[in-house]
């Protein structure tokens, strides 16, 4: 008795997922044909050229093969970002 309760409320709740993200969906697409822009905003991403202005500390000891995680724990600039700067070299 109570697996088949499980397996009906298991069902529900994935109806429940289906139904929300259609309207996420159907919001979006209204969204974008009334005009709207969804994603990051204009000049949000760096160009290559600022992102080596401003890592120049950080560019030295990926240069010296330090780790991320080492650059990371002596600047504090996020692992993503370090990644970034690291296809720069």
């Amino acid at each position: 008795m109570s697996q088949f309760l499980i397996t009906i409320l298991a069902e529900v709740a994935r109806m429940e997922r289906k139904t929300i993200r259609e309207r996420v969906a159907s919001g979006y697409e209204n969204y974008r044909n009334a005009g709207g822009r969804v994603g990051r905003k204009v000049g949000f991403v760096k160009s290559d050229e600022a992102m080596r202005d401003e890592y120049i500390e950080e560019m030295k000891l990926l240069k010296k093969n330090y780790s991320l995680r080492n650059v990371y724990k002596i600047t504090g600039t996020s692992l993503n970002t370090l990644q970034k700067i690291k296809k720069l070299i």
